[in-house]
């Protein structure tokens, strides 16, 4: 078997699958995503992964055991399947597997994962129950038991990355569509410091917050306008990562 690939590799690959993204911003990109989390040797579990993008930067970045969930990845109506398997090849990499399921009816020995990610898909574990997390405690119990579901197929300080929109932005707040994401159900979405307090309860620590900066702000743009109140009239994007406490999977 060949595990993993290379970054470099995965860099140059992409670009060509993804309509002429530039390289310089897929990398900003994983770095905002993955740039504090050390990937090596451990198992990554992809929710909602759609063609593996992450799944793949996982691999070439020294991931072991990946697993891209995907449940519309059955039947292909939108060719995931097919470009999958594309980007296997050209990255020349096997240890990726792409899983027709839901996280709910996804199973694996506990422990296998280093990493759960998601991005872009909290909000889709269960769609009715993340709308109504303020208002209900049914809703917000829902959410717990499905973190507490990821702590248990995550190894000892295993960590889970979540990556969304807030709900919180300029533009709906004033009943207008935001121009950079014109098809975004805010409604649907919840703010970082909602799912970290959930986290917490389902037994996850050193939970850390990052707000997304556009590229051509650089680095000290990360320090200066990586914050909730730029965010809030930007894109309202984030990044949780935190770390499995021990025992949380059996709280």
């Amino acid at each position: 078997m060949q595990v993993g690939g290379t970054l470099d590799r995965y860099y140059s690959v992409i670009p060509k699958f993804m309509n002429g993204l530039a390289k310089e911003s897929l990398k900003w990109e994983c770095d905002f995503l993955f740039g504090d989390a050390d990937l090596s040797g451990c198992g990554f579990l992809d929710i909602g992964g759609g063609v593996g993008l992450a799944s793949f930067y996982a691999a070439c970045a020294g991931a072991t055991e990946v697993v891209c969930l995907e449940p519309e990845a059955e039947g292909s109506t939108h060719g995931v399947r097919d470009d999958f398997a594309k980007l296997r090849e050209a990255l020349g990499v096997d240890n990726v597997q792409l899983v027709d399921s839901t996280f709910q009816a996804f199973r694996a020995e506990p422990g296998t994962f280093g990493v759960v990610f998601l991005n872009a898909s909290v909000n889709h574990l269960d769609e009715p129950a993340c709308i109504e997390i303020l208002k209900s405690e049914k809703a917000r119990g829902t959410y717990i038991e499905l973190f507490r579901q990821m702590a248990e197929l995550t190894s000892d300080n295993g960590l889970v990355i979540i990556s969304d929109v807030s709900r919180h932005n300029v533009f709906p707040t004033f009943g207008l569509t935001n121009p950079a994401m014109p098809t975004i159900e805010w409604h649907k979405h919840q703010s970082p410091h909602t799912w970290a307090r959930l986290l917490r309860t389902a037994g996850y620590g050193d939970i850390r917050i990052t707000w997304h900066t556009p590229r051509p702000f650089g680095g000290a743009g990360r320090v200066l306008f990586g914050n909730s109140a730029v965010a809030f009239i930007t894109r309202s994007r984030f990044r949780i990562l935190a770390r499995k406490s021990p025992g949380s999977e059996h709280r």
